[in-house]
């Protein structure tokens, strides 16, 4: 195989809550609980949602990873040529970390999302969503940078399907930086706006958006009927395509202008639907082609399945079922990466049963699924996340994993990256 398993972190444990061990008190004093049992008082800090397993990019050589009782840094330390796994909030003199610290989550929050959203070379938003242990569901936006922020914090009824992080313009040149909210029943977005001519200096105080204002930053999103569940898009010259995956199984796709995050009025739209909700999606191989875009999507679905979606903006695009990616139950995530090293990506699905998966295109232009003698990557717990990046400056990928077991870095095989090479140079070198 080209790749190999060459780091794999654990988590911190997460925190116990203490059993108080005074005398029983008289019966008046008693109050009725919703638990009887004691052992589950102390259980309450380790039963989380494993939903919020996850990573977000946020330098070249650093991951934000999301667990529900705590965030982390991985980081590749350069001086010591070695991944870090260190929980946030540890290093005061990090801006990040001293962000996290600002920010005051409950140490009893169970984290359900975080992400940096940078809105200028020397300023940044930490985005924290969590679930109070006896309240409710809390959006904070944490600006630090120059001239740093007030914290602001915004209290849900329900727990959102998916929180995005944003920065939206609308055509007459205002700008927002925030968070869309994507619930069973209604989207809202909560966060700053500023006017064209406004300095990034001192951000206003955040609000949520008005229809009209939601209107104008996010045009493609008015009057959405269904429930979103994942949301992803790219930037393909001065054009925006953006996926948006529902728990119904509707699946649109979008395209136009574009204007930072969203899109100008005048948008394409293509609308499909799937058996079951979606759980995922990535878009690929994005080109503009006569003025037209053309993409690949890989999509997949909770109840067990994923397929791809070639040019979803003809007409006659047919979505295509990748063969037995139905053996894996629930597609938790994906991505592309070149695993075999031969200059074309492959799909990488992974599963709630523990197993990263992979489909190279054959030459009768076909997804097939890699062999176990070429692919055989299983885990001790579900795949919750998949990022493909050059973390360690080195030229190729690696492949960091978010398990429910720990977070797992596969690094290239050293000889069959040297065998690459090789050839290469042979190549240009031509015959002897």
């Amino acid at each position: 195989m080209s790749y190999g398993q060459s780091w794999h972190f654990r988590y911190s444990p997460p925190p116990v809550a203490e059993i108080s061990t005074t005398s029983t008190p008289k019966k008046a004093l008693l109050k009725h609980s919703s638990c009887s049992d004691p052992s589950s008082t102390a259980a309450f800090m380790q039963d989380r949602d494993v939903s919020a397993f996850g990573m977000t990019k946020i330098a070249q050589n650093r991951l934000l990873v999301t667990t529900p009782w705590m965030l982390c840094n991985l980081n590749f330390v350069e001086n010591t040529q070695q991944f870090q796994l260190i929980p946030l909030g540890l290093s005061p003199e990090d801006p990040i970390d001293k962000a996290f610290i600002m920010a005051g989550t409950p140490t009893d929050a169970t984290f359900l999302f975080s992400d940096i959203l940078q809105v200028a070379p020397n300023k940044s938003i930490l985005v924290l969503v969590y679930q109070e242990a006896k309240g409710s569901c809390c959006l904070v936006l944490q600006p630090y940078g120059e001239n740093g922020g007030s914290r602001e914090r915004l209290e849900q009824d329900q727990v959102p399907l998916k929180s995005l992080p944003t920065i939206a313009a609308s055509e007459n040149g205002s700008r927002f930086f925030g968070v869309v909210l994507f619930r069973h029943d209604s989207i809202s977005a909560f966060g700053f706006t500023i006017s064209e001519d406004a300095e990034l200096t001192n951000l206003p105080s955040a609000k949520d958006l008005e229809s009209d204002e939601f209107a104008a930053f996010f045009p493609h999103l008015v009057n959405f009927k269904h429930p979103i569940t994942e949301y992803y898009s790219i930037a393909v010259d001065d054009y925006r395509v953006i996926a948006i995956g529902c728990n119904n199984g509707i699946i649109q796709f979008v395209s136009g202008k574009s204007l930072c995050d969203g899109v100008a009025p005048g948008f394409t739209v293509q609308q499909y639907e799937i058996d079951g909700p979606v759980s995922m999606i990535t878009l690929f191989d994005a080109s503009i082609i006569e003025s037209r875009v053309v993409c690949s999507a890989l999509v997949g679905g909770s109840v067990g399945y994923a397929v791809v979606f070639e040019d979803p903006f003809n007409t006659s695009c047919e979505p295509k079922f990748l063969p037995d990616s139905d053996y894996y139950d629930s597609i938790l995530c994906c991505n592309v990466a070149d695993i075999d090293l031969d200059g074309k990506r492959e799909l990488l699905l992974g599963s709630f049963s523990n197993a990263l998966v992979a489909y190279k295109k054959s030459a009768e232009n076909t997804w097939q699924l890699e062999s176990r003698s070429k692919w055989d990557f299983f885990f001790f717990g579900p795949i919750y996340s998949i990022i493909v990046q050059d973390m360690n400056g080195d030229g190729v990928d690696e492949i960091i994993l978010a398990s429910t077991d720990g977070i797992h870095v596969l690094e290239p095989d050293c000889d069959v990256v040297l065998q690459k090479l090789r050839a290469v140079i042979s190549l240009l070198n031509g015959p002897q």
